[in-house]
């Protein structure tokens, strides 16, 4: 499913590195993920080349790759991919 909301938005993406302006912070008050396993799982997805972190923001370095790691997991508190959906 969110393969194909990305390759519709890929026109819009080029050009441009696409990142979530939101910090650990917030990303924990919307799921109810404490914000030190939050911290742990954006540190993994860094590490595996996914995103990279900004000040305040979340840089997606392989939405694709990242698109289907998601797919993958049980998203039962929230699913955070609707807010890819608004970009």
């Amino acid at each position: 499913m969110i393969c194909e909301l990305i390759a519709a938005h890929k026109p819009r993406l080029q050009g441009e590195q696409p990142k979530i302006n939101m910090s650990q912070r917030q990303i924990s008050r919307i799921t109810g993920i404490a914000r030190q396993r939050v911290n742990e799982a954006i540190k993994q997805l860094e590490k595996e080349g996914l995103v990279h972190l900004g000040q305040g923001c979340i840089y997606l370095n392989d939405i694709t790759a990242l698109a289907h790691k998601l797919d993958d997991l049980d998203l039962s508190i929230r699913d955070p991919r609707t807010f890819l959906i608004q970009i």
